[in-house]
């Protein structure tokens, strides 16, 4: 491990480089992973924009959305079905 990553994690951060992620969603997956989180819920999901953003940066995890709109809960769930560990809420 190089140093100033030694130093960062002596400290309590983790150093993650930019170029690397190039959105939020792949720096969040990248976050995601290294903190072995499995789970995540997303509130106010609308039609699911931010979990299909999710799996296309590579999160295998479980997905719970939740959204009140009753339109926009139905293309939220149609979007969640076709995956076994999203559930939309």
């Amino acid at each position: 491990m190089r140093l100033h990553r030694k130093l960062a994690d002596m400290l309590g951060y983790v150093l993650l480089s930019k170029r690397h992620h190039a959105t939020f969603e792949s720096h969040l997956v990248r976050l995601l992973s290294h903190y072995e989180i499995t789970t995540v819920l997303d509130v106010g999901a609308h039609r699911g924009e931010f979990a299909l953003a999710l799996r296309r940066e590579g999160f295998r995890g479980a997905i719970h959305s939740f959204e009140p709109g009753a339109a926009a809960f139905a293309e939220l769930e149609r979007a969640a079905r076709r995956d076994e560990r999203w559930t939309a809420h």
